[in-house]
């Protein structure tokens, strides 16, 4: 009976052992229950925090994009009615230019400048021919002689019209120019002449010291050193007013005029007038030529000058020489027992 007693206890403890067991498991299960809804509590409120804070985000950067939207918009339409300002600037300056020049060229026409006009053209090409061989003969290349007859001829054969664009560029801005200039060149032509001697007068080598030879280098310098300077002068004019009236010709030889620009869908209209270019680097060429000459021209009156000077130095240092042997004669007829010292 002992024994039973003693076995029943001994279950009924193991029974509150696992009973105790259960009850312990149960209630950390529960706790790692309760932890785990509030980790998943804070979770949510971490997202939700997130969520919104990504929604203020969103918002922001909205506002944003449409601040830099707006600001965009306002800059492009200040843009472009200061592009539409300057194409409709450009249009009106076109038209009244296109006016201008039709109402010129009309003058022009109808006018009589046309006629005198072509002469003056005609007697340019006739002075350049004579300037241009000038130079050739000068140089030493008389073989090479530059016929602009054809040329000339072309100009007495075209129609006034195709004249004009020349016109407009000389004679229209300043209607004695093309006159004067062709005076200097006139003028030019016959200085070429005058300098001509200088440069292919080469006279015989004669004997004597440095200074007469010289001297007889430079004969034809010193015979005509006033004429000389006076070419070289009106050369040096002319030359500045050549290369001067070549550049602005050369330059309005090319003239484009553009409605708009390309980008904006309209078609740019081109004038090209390569006459004018061509007449402009004949010019500005025979400018260029006469200015190296007259350089080397007045190089050689220099050095010439300076050959005169020692020249003249010479002749009064031998008539002071001889001065003092007629002294010393005379006083020799004077005082017979006179000794020189």
């Amino acid at each position: 009976m002992t024994a039973a007693l003693f076995s029943a206890s001994h279950a009924q403890a193991d029974i509150l052992d696992d009973i105790f067991s259960i009850t312990t498991a149960a209630r950390d299960r529960a706790t790692e229950a309760r932890n785990n809804a509030a980790n998943a509590r804070d979770r949510a409120t971490e997202a939700r925090n997130n969520a919104a804070a990504a929604r203020d985000t969103a918002i922001t950067a909205r506002d944003t994009a449409i601040e830099m939207r707006d600001a965009m918009r306002a800059g492009l339409e200040g843009l472009s009615g200061t592009i539409q300002d300057a194409i409709e600037e450009a249009l009106e300056d076109l038209e009244r230019e296109i006016a201008d020049e039709l109402a010129g060229r009309e003058a022009f026409l109808s006018g009589g400048a046309g006629e005198t006009f072509r002469q003056q053209l005609v007697a340019l090409l006739q002075n350049s021919e004579r300037l241009l061989n000038g130079l050739n003969s000068v140089s030493g290349m008389q073989a090479a002689q530059i016929n602009l007859q054809q040329e000339a001829s072309l100009i007495g054969a075209l129609p006034v019209r195709s004249l004009y664009p020349v016109y407009r560029t000389t004679a229209a801005q300043s209607p004695a120019l093309l006159t004067q200039f062709n005076q200097l060149l006139s003028g030019a032509a016959d200085d070429i002449d005058v300098i001509r001697g200088l440069l292919t007068d080469s006279p015989e080598r004669i004997e004597g010291d440095l200074v007469d030879r010289e001297l007889n280098e430079c004969a034809y310098v010193l015979e005509n050193l006033d004429e000389l300077r006076r070419a070289a002068g009106n050369l040096s004019k002319f030359s500045v007013a050549a290369k001067t009236l070549g550049a602005i010709l050369t330059a309005a030889g090319t003239t484009e005029i553009h409605k708009s620009g390309a980008v904006w869908g309209w078609v740019g209209v081109s004038i090209k007038n390569n006459r004018v270019k061509k007449i402009g680097l004949l010019i500005g060429g025979i400018g260029t030529s006469v200015g190296g000459l007259v350089s080397d021209v007045n190089t050689r009156i220099r050095t010439c000058v300076a050959v005169g000077i020692a020249g003249e130095a010479r002749e009064r240092e031998i008539e002071i020489i001889e001065n003092q042997k007629l002294i010393l004669k005379f006083l020799k007829a004077q005082q017979p027992d006179y000794r020189e010292p």
